[in-house]
């Protein structure tokens, strides 16, 4: 799966309300969506911003066979962190990390 079927699948997840999250300690720096620092709207709004230049696929560390999707959009002077992986088996896009990056953008990280 390529950017453009990643994003086009995690758009339609976002819409239809099929979402997870990663279960980490760090939650509200690193997964500002389910910390509720930021909205289903927001992350739609940065994933369509986005294009095949901001975008990278790798392998999830727990699971060889699972695609880990990598979105790097920017939305004014800020740069974004969209981390995701697809659940098949619960059908869900399983967040990981949504949240600031970059250099400059330090300060929002810790509010």
């Amino acid at each position: 799966m390529g950017f453009h079927d990643a994003r086009r699948r995690l758009l339609d997840c976002l819409e239809e309300g099929c979402i997870g999250h990663w279960p980490r300690k760090d939650a509200y720096r690193k997964n500002w969506l389910q910390s509720g620092r930021m909205t289903v709207e927001h992350v739609r709004e940065l994933l369509i911003r986005c294009n095949g230049t901001q975008y990278r696929q790798s392998v999830h560390d727990f699971d060889a066979e699972t695609s880990v999707h990598e979105f790097f959009p920017d939305h004014g002077a800020t740069h974004w962190y969209v981390k995701v992986f697809f659940d098949d088996h619960l059908g869900v896009a399983m967040f990981m990390s949504v949240h600031p990056s970059g250099e400059g953008n330090e300060d929002l990280e810790g509010r």
